[in-house]
Formats: C-alpha cells, structure tokens, sequence
C-alpha cells in the first residue's frame, strides 16, 4: 500500500493527497492522518465508523452526499470492498466509486487535478 503521490497544482484551495503509508496512513497536504477522514471542498474532517459495520457506516455517510455539492464520491478503504458495500454506493444519487485506498487517492488526486467537485472518504 505504501506509494509515491506526488501533489498536483491546486489553485481552488482544494487539498492534494500527498502519501500512503500502511503504518503513518493517509498525507493530506503534507499532514498524516492514521484515522479516517473525509474531504469535501478543500475541509478536512475526521469520520468515526461508530459500533457499525463499515459497510453499513460507509453507506450511511454515503447517503449525506447530495449531487448538489459534490461531482464524485469516493471512498477508500484498507480492505477490498465487499459486494454489499460496492452496491450500497452504486445505488445512490451522486457517482460514486469505492476501492482500496491506493486506487482512490490516485483517482482523488487526478480529479481534483482537472477542478472536479470530489467527496472522499479515506480509511487507512
């Protein structure tokens, strides 16, 4: 899991996924998040799973993001993706992709990249 993401040249304000480390976890504009984290429009907030599965936790905070706000949602995890969670967020309003981590910080950062509206969740 550990891989070299190099910034992009943000000019929104938005924030770059600049590391993967599988110990250190996610770098976000050179800070080291080990717990999970959302980004939308450039905030950085910490995301707690709760006494849920992480499917149904992922599928609920899925469910808070409207078209409205975002262009894309991704959600990267640790572990690969299991077919319920993979439907849970094909089946809402906004597009949305879930993967490992590695894929969607690459993907995250790409999107950002070209000014897309991205939500993502992050878990190491």
């Amino acid at each position: 899991m550990k891989s070299e993401i190099l910034p992009n040249n943000l000019s929104d304000g938005g924030c770059a996924v600049t590391g993967l480390h599988p110990e250190r976890g996610v770098c976000i504009d050179g800070k080291w998040y080990s717990s999970p984290v959302t980004i939308n429009a450039g905030e950085i907030v910490g995301w707690e799973q709760g006494d849920k599965p992480l499917f149904q936790a992922i599928g609920e905070f899925a469910e808070t993001v409207t078209p409205a706000t975002t262009e894309v949602l991704l959600i990267g995890i640790s572990t690969p993706p299991t077919f319920e969670l993979i439907q849970r967020v094909a089946d809402l309003g906004v597009p949305a992709e879930c993967s490992l981590i590695d894929s969607a910080v690459r993907t995250y950062n790409v999107l950002i990249s070209e000014g897309r509206r991205v939500t993502a969740l992050f878990v190491p």
